[in-house]
């Protein structure tokens, strides 16, 4: 398994956090005003991509001088940025991705980010949306996932039209096959009781998401 890191420009102040995920990554990659985050802690991606409208000047000007590659985009464009750069750490072989800066102030690209996890899902790979306090996965039917005690809070978010049925156990509100609807609040702020939990997902669509306040 290859570990692929990008960086783009949403919220990400947590300089420990970034290290955490950079020193595991095979590939890196920084997604326009992502790179700020590379410069400040002067190190430096495989690649640079994006239509580079809102990286600083002086980010550039290290990787430049670095030789760092740069694919540059036009403005006007089918993808994102954030799309562009997940297809870099495929292309380079990576198949567990790790999208930080993702989540910002903008609601828009904000959920338009995190819904490319079921696209990356259903292409076959694991893919993480982080920012300083959350981490988003996606997960679909007869899906069991890991949870370590990394964050405070797991949240479970049903996004199938007729709910989801899902198990859990390490955690506080343990429960069997339960029935939990489309718009239901019910799988807000669980915490685990253990070191590790389990989440199975035995029908329908959901999102995981683990949050510190």
């Amino acid at each position: 398994m290859m570990i692929g890191v990008l960086v783009a420009g949403g919220e990400l102040e947590n300089k420990e956090l970034f290290k955490k995920y950079i020193e595991k990554a095979d590939f890196s990659v920084a997604v326009d005003s992502g790179a700020k985050v590379f410069f400040k802690n002067k190190i430096l991606p495989n690649l640079l991509v994006g239509d580079l409208d809102s990286i600083d000047k002086e980010s550039l000007k290290y990787f430049e001088e670095n030789n760092i590659k740069i694919d540059k985009y036009p403005c006007e464009k089918d993808l994102t940025d954030l799309e562009i750069g997940l297809n870099s750490l495929i292309n380079n072989g990576c198949d567990k991705l790790y999208a930080l800066g993702t989540i910002g102030s903008r609601i828009d690209h904000s959920v338009a980010n995190i819904m490319i996890l079921k696209k990356m899902y259903d292409l076959g790979y694991n893919c993480y949306m982080i920012n300083d306090k959350n981490r988003v996965q996606y997960i679909e039917a007869n899906k069991e996932v890991s949870i370590k005690k990394d964050y405070e809070n797991i949240s479970i978010i049903p996004l199938s039209e007729k709910g989801i049925n899902v198990t859990l156990v390490g955690f506080y509100y343990t429960i069997t096959d339960y029935e939990m609807e489309l718009g239901s609040t019910t799988g807000i702020s669980n915490y685990l009781v253990k070191d590790f939990g389990t989440i199975k997902l035995n029908r329908g669509r959901a999102l995981i998401i683990e949050s510190n306040d």
